[in-house]
């Protein structure tokens, strides 16, 4: 006969294995941890069917309430952003899936491992990453340890290039949807221009366009204030811009000649418009600025998704725009030169 054995909060919590920080919340660490056990376990899980198999097995630890509840959506967004697990949006709704493991060599002396596998049987490297504590979500181990290759090798996780993993640059779809052939970021800021010669829109009222006409590298501010790079005087030539409908910005492009905006083109999302952003300085040699102290990067704009998965994968966040990586590694970030 089965015989069923009463355990209280604290035992249950360390069955789940998720350690509590001094607040007396779960840990980041802890919480990425139940979410790769369910999404590895289900293979395909609702985000709600997600969300609530978590909160409730929380609540039996007595540890739920507003603190876990927003740190697991940043877990998650960070997890997903780390494609440990994929988001998709389907008719029922948004779904998690399952990553098969994968691991990365970034240096001679750091691997990265990839993938839902929710526990690794290699021991793990810890960095002092006290400004992002989503930091030890990247499963970072010594891929020169003969224990650790042999549990790779045990476990069926082979290694991954790097570029495999960024996968094709998102800056394609633009230049895609433009009908550009090829790969260069360079030629997305020219396609751009020729389809507001073509498909801009005259616009009547200048007060609500916000032109990005500063020079690279200042204080890159807010479309809504003006402030910083973003101007709501006009300089002649084509910009990255931002135009008000009703009570939103919307990204855009815009030409201005004679201090009058003459046309404006709408672009598909703000992502598209962070990378007209960085093909406008390639295409007019006034690149956007990264500034690089040894182990030290900040960025001066915003990142594309693409390029931020990339700097959290080998870094941690110290601030911002600013992450802290391997000072041996090459500027990774500029994916359009990856080959």
């Amino acid at each position: 006969m089965t015989q069923l054995k009463q355990i209280d909060e604290g035992e249950f919590l360390r069955h789940l294995k998720v350690p509590l920080d001094y607040d007396g919340a779960p840990t980041c660490d802890g919480l990425a941890r139940l979410v790769r056990l369910a999404v590895e376990r289900w293979a395909s899980v609702p985000a709600a069917t997600l969300t609530a198999y978590i909160r409730r097995q929380l609540e039996a630890a007595c540890v739920w309430g507003d603190p876990a509840r927003a740190t697991l959506k940043d877990v998650i967004d960070r997890l997903v952003l780390l494609q440990d697990v994929r988001r998709i949006e389907t008719d029922e709704g948004w779904r998690y899936i399952r990553t098969l493991p994968r691991w990365i060599r970034l240096t001679d002396e750091v691997g990265v491992l990839t993938g839902t596998l929710p526990d690794p049987t290699l021991p793990l490297l810890t960095v002092d990453a006290a400004d992002d504590p989503l930091a030890g979500l990247v499963r970072r181990f010594d891929p020169c340890d003969r224990n650790n290759q042999i549990a790779l090798r045990q476990e069926g996780i082979d290694e991954w290039r790097l570029a495999a993993w960024i996968g094709q640059p998102e800056y394609v779809e633009s230049l895609r949807r433009y009908a550009v052939e090829g790969r260069a970021l360079s030629d997305l800021w020219p396609a751009l221009e020729a389809a507001l010669r073509v498909r801009g829109l005259r616009i009547e009222d200048a007060g609500s366009m916000r032109l990005l006409c500063g020079p690279p590298g200042g204080f890159f501010g807010k479309e809504s204030a003006p402030s910083g790079r973003w101007n709501a005087a006009t300089r002649d030539g084509a910009w990255c811009a931002a135009r008000r409908a009703d009570e939103r910005w919307l990204p855009a492009i815009a030409r201005v000649a004679g201090g009058q905006v003459k046309r404006v083109l709408d672009l598909y999302d703000y992502e598209e418009r962070a990378w007209a952003l960085l093909s406008r300085g390639l295409a007019v040699g006034a690149e956007e600025v990264v500034e690089r102290d040894r182990a030290t990067v900040a960025f001066t704009f915003p990142l594309p998704r693409q390029m931020e998965r990339v700097m959290a994968l080998v870094g941690w966040r110290v601030g911002p725009w600013s992450w802290r990586i391997p000072e041996e590694l090459p500027p990774l970030w500029r994916i359009w030169e990856a080959g």
